[in-house]
């Protein structure tokens, strides 16, 4: 299947594994097996297939395994159908976060990524919040997602509140915040922090 998704021919991935499922009895594949389908699934770009993925793993319960939730959430991040993603998304996204399962800092950077993919600020304050309940250690990957997100939800106060609370202040956290204050058309912020940071 490996060889199959880096030869780009993600279609032969999910014939391939369509066929264990069904020729196979008592089939239980590994969650790295369904990171690789999820991934030939966003390769496709066939939305029919990523929703008959998406049954079998909440069939079989593998869908609480870290390695298939972030496959599954980044192949909702690249779904061809915006409209039917941002209700696929909220969906898997609101049920993570209601979970009690331990997250690593690659399921938070992912999940942020989604909130801002979403433009939802709602799920974005709720990870965050279990985040900053967790013992993650906080990188300058995981903040510049942090600030990304809410940048991205359209609230530059949150992300700004991120920026100042952190010690140490990263290249990629000072492109994150001017980022957000762009995006969201707040030109003359984009200046103080250029000049604050200058002087």
């Amino acid at each position: 299947m490996t060889g199959y998704l880096h030869g780009g021919f993600p279609l032969q991935v999910l014939k391939l594994f369509k066929t264990m499922v069904v020729l196979v009895d008592n089939l239980r594949p590994y969650e790295y097996t369904l990171a690789i389908v999820f991934s030939s699934c966003s390769k496709s770009g066939n939305p029919k297939e990523e929703r008959q993925c998406h049954g079998y793993v909440l069939k079989t319960r593998l869908v609480f395994h870290l390695y298939v939730k972030n496959a599954l959430i980044y192949m909702y991040a690249k779904y061809s159908d915006v409209h039917e993603a941002f209700k696929e998304g909220i969906k898997v996204l609101s049920r993570m976060v209601g979970e009690y399962i331990e997250w690593d800092n690659v399921t938070y950077v992912t999940v942020f990524g989604l909130c801002a993919c979403l433009k939802n600020l709602k799920l974005a304050l709720q990870a965050h919040r279990r985040m900053l309940k967790s013992r993650i250690e906080c990188d300058v990957y995981i903040n510049g997602a942090i600030i990304s997100m809410y940048g991205k939800c359209g609230n530059t106060f949150f992300a700004r509140k991120v920026f100042n609370g952190l010690q140490s202040q990263h290249v990629v956290l000072w492109t994150g915040i001017m980022s957000a204050y762009f995006q969201n058309k707040h030109f003359e912020e984009i200046v103080n922090l250029f000049f604050a940071n200058a002087s």
